[in-house]
């Protein structure tokens, strides 16, 4: 009895390593191809699916802004005209850059307007963006220079944090079955065997050794977490 019980449990702990070695090469796949993606200023096809939040889209386009200002102030429009013209191109920007484009309309510098209209509901990359846009706005030789150079910079932090994730894939996928399989274990062993519910459910000790376990589960689990977010940052 004990050895068949045994049994089931290194068959349940196979089972669960076959899947983490089935599903961890599509889940690098999936990470690889997002970094290269990056890597070569590609779009994600996701920044364009309609069911994509107007957040992403707006992410994901930031840099294209920068880089359609660039080319207006490239072909002779002064970057504040340059920023009016291309707000209208890009319409899931719109929250970010038509306040700015209707304070520029009525005569305030671009960096003026960026300054009224600073909102805590940006993004990084558009305060970023925009505090780019404000230095290149007071004038000066090489504005389309500096617009360019904030858009390769967004691009150059986007591509390191999708290689940070990439990189730590694996250790999020071991961390969620390390995290579920003991408590799966313990919950089908108690329901299982009554020698084992005896003593989780009805026994002090039993109920000591439960706590200290989930305790000791939730303390690893926040750990690898605090080790993911230490990487990605």
């Amino acid at each position: 009895m004990f050895t068949g019980r045994l049994l089931i449990i290194l068959g349940s702990f196979c089972c669960a390593g076959a899947c983490t070695l089935v599903i961890t090469p599509w889940l690098q796949r999936v990470f690889v191809r997002h970094w290269v993606r990056n890597r070569l200023g590609i779009a994600h096809p996701v920044s364009n699916h309609p069911s994509a939040t107007p957040m992403q889209r707006a992410l994901n386009s930031v840099t294209d802004f920068l880089d359609a200002i660039a080319r207006d102030v490239r072909s002779g429009y002064s970057i504040t005209a340059a920023f009016v013209q291309c707000s209208d191109r890009f319409p899931h920007l719109q929250g970010w850059t038509l306040p700015v484009a209707q304070h520029c309309i009525r005569g305030a510098s671009l960096a003026s307007a960026f300054a009224e209209c600073n909102s805590l509901d940006w993004s990084p990359d558009m305060h970023q963006a925009a505090r780019a846009l404000s230095i290149a706005s007071n004038g000066g030789p090489g504005v389309a220079r500096v617009v360019e150079h904030s858009a390769s910079v967004l691009r150059e932090q986007h591509a390191l944090r999708e290689d940070a994730a990439a990189q730590t894939s694996h250790i999020r996928l071991s961390m969620q079955v390390l995290t579920w399989l003991p408590l799966v274990m313990c919950a089908w062993l108690t329901a299982s065997n009554d020698g084992a519910r005896q003593f989780l459910v009805g026994s002090a000790v039993g109920w000591c050794c439960v706590a200290t376990g989930v305790s000791l589960n939730l303390a690893g689990h926040r750990w690898a977490q605090r080790l993911v977010r230490v990487s990605l940052t």
